[in-house]
């Protein structure tokens, strides 16, 4: 994609990655914490990297977290690359500054970018039926549009609040099963009168991808956009397969950190199964607000959020929020997966 008519001038990317719930790189320390800010520091931003690495090794120290990666892009140009802790706790391994990480839910936005790209293509249209494309899911009477999947206001039960989901976690099962589940439970809403927080809705819009694409989720993920963007460090997670760099996820139990609990990454999906480094996405991030990815069209309905059907406006654009951060306008998005959270903010 070619530059925006509009250039960004003054922009910050920042990403962080936890586990737990042509300059060289600058050395940092490796104590009793793990490593204590390892990885790039630009020098003419040698005091906010301070900042940055107290802020970064404080939960460390406290065991609220084993480690964390951040990146931080201001004006395209790296200010921090960085690694602090432990990627593995048992082994007294320290975080590196590009560690990977489950990103959780931060996959919504290449769900939905992908989606924008296929609509340029003239594959899909975000405003046609979900019949169109999956003619076979009841929707109960209801209207529901692509954009309706990727803003919450499609009032579909989301699997993740259904009780009866939860062992589909952790073995594997096809998407016919879990969309049999979700399509037995009543809507939690008529289509447009509200916006809830959903990840069946996402899960529907991975297959509507495949669907139009004739690719699968992951391939598309992994040739239209990591490969395009030279992001090495991002793939479709895996609980099996070894990936070098991987760092260990952990949750907070009784007596502290403890081992993650156990997921398949089939059921998450489109909703939340992609890796990534805090490079790669600052990568991401940057080229998706300024051009790499989408039109400048197509970038405007990402960022745009909608309105209910009453006309009241929503926070939730397409697979990312945007609102205001300390007098900011902000378009973000968190993450969050067993052993995982993940945090992504563009302040344009």
């Amino acid at each position: 994609m070619g530059p925006r008519s509009t250039p960004v001038v003054w922009s910050t990317a920042v990403v962080l990655l936890a586990g737990c719930s042509a300059t060289p790189a600058a050395e940092a320390p490796v104590g009793e914490h793990g490593s204590e800010g390892v990885g790039f520091a630009a020098e003419a931003y040698a005091e906010e990297v301070a900042r940055i690495d107290e802020a970064m090794m404080a939960p460390v120290r406290d065991g609220r977290i084993a480690g964390v990666s951040v990146s931080v892009v201001h004006n395209g140009e790296p200010v921090a690359i960085r690694g602090y802790g432990w990627a593995d706790l048992e082994l007294q391994t320290p975080t590196p500054a590009d560690g990977i990480y489950e990103i959780g839910s931060v996959t919504k936005q290449f769900t939905t970018a992908a989606l924008l790209q296929l609509q340029e293509e003239g594959l899909v249209d975000l405003d046609a039926e979900l019949g169109t494309y999956l003619p076979d899911f009841p929707t109960q009477g209801n209207r529901i549009t692509v954009r309706e999947l990727l803003d919450h206001t499609s009032g579909i039960r989301g699997y993740t609040e259904m009780p009866e989901a939860y062992p589909y976690f952790v073995r594997r099962v096809d998407a016919d099963s879990l969309l049999a589940l979700v399509a037995a439970h009543p809507f939690d809403f008529p289509t447009g009168e509200h916006e809830i927080y959903n990840n069946s809705a996402f899960f529907l819009a991975g297959l509507i991808l495949e669907e139009v694409s004739g690719m699968t989720y992951e391939e598309y993920v992994e040739e239209r956009i990591f490969e395009s963007l030279g992001m090495e460090d991002s793939h479709y997670c895996s609980e099996t397969e070894i990936h070098p760099g991987k760092v260990n996820g952990y949750e907070v139990g009784p007596d502290g950190l403890q081992h993650k609990g156990f997921i398949v990454h089939n059921v998450p999906y489109a909703a939340g199964s992609l890796c990534s480094s805090a490079a790669d996405m600052a990568t991401w991030l940057t080229a998706l607000h300024s051009g790499g990815v989408l039109s400048d069209d197509a970038y405007q309905q990402l960022i745009t959020p909608g309105d209910l059907n009453d006309g009241t406006p929503i926070r939730y654009a397409l697979g990312i929020a945007v609102t205001p951060i300390l007098g900011h306008r902000a378009i973000h998005h968190g993450g969050g997966i067993p052993g995982f959270l993940t945090q992504t903010l563009y302040l344009p």
